[in-house]
């Protein structure tokens, strides 16, 4: 039998929302708008990005903390798939360039910590965050962070599912055989000739896997 795996984004993606730009226009001292157009026109990685922006913000954990809460309204189907993966013994992961510390409060908090993610983690000093990526075999990395996780559950002999709505989502959704996009990484992969399937909300991932074989 096939080994599944699905990867997935997590903001704008398992969430409806985009926490961390919420941060940025809630605590950012400064057009951060502009670091973004220039990482939409690949003129910045992740890390440059990460660190120009979100230098703009002046807000330390527990600040950022009570600003999140009642923020994490889950795409519908989110629950429902995770489910069907369980008794399909298809393997799900949350690989993002968000961060550790609200991917965890949300999943914590909607009963879903068993989830496993990989996100960049977040040092609070003072008002100030250091941002750290680490790839699928422990190094630091400056861009690729999506693409080192799906490269090595390819090695692993696993057939992917991806899942994402960014520009970040294009290099490893391009490797997977099976890609389910929304805003901006649909767009993308439209002008790249890549093959994907409307994502609305999970439930068009529920039954496109109706479709294979169990």
């Amino acid at each position: 039998m096939k080994k599944i795996l699905i990867q997935c984004d997590f903001d704008g993606t398992v969430l409806e929302e985009d926490i961390s730009f919420m941060i940025l226009e809630e605590f950012a001292q400064g057009d951060w708008h502009v670091y973004d157009d220039l990482y939409n026109a690949g003129k910045l990685t992740v890390a440059e990005f990460n660190a120009k922006a979100f230098g703009l913000v002046k807000a330390g954990y527990a600040q950022q903390m009570a600003f999140i809460k009642g923020k994490d309204k889950l795409r519908p189907g989110f629950r429902e798939l995770l489910q069907l993966c369980q008794d399909r013994h298809i393997k799900f992961v949350i690989v993002s360039n968000g961060f550790d510390f609200y991917i965890k409060y949300t999943l914590d908090h909607l009963g879903l910590s068993d989830v496993e993610y990989h996100a960049g983690q977040v040092t609070f000093h003072g008002e100030s965050m250091k941002i750290d990526y680490f790839g699928a075999e422990g190094n630091l990395l400056q861009s690729g962070f999506k693409d080192s996780f799906t490269d090595r559950y390819l090695r692993e002999g696993y057939e992917i599912i991806y899942i994402g709505d960014g520009m970040s989502d294009l290099s490893p959704a391009k490797k997977c055989r099976t890609v389910f996009a929304c805003k901006s990484l649909a767009e993308r992969c439209q002008k790249a000739g890549l093959p994907y399937k409307p994502f609305r909300d999970f439930h068009d991932v529920i039954a496109y896997l109706h479709t294979l074989r169990s």
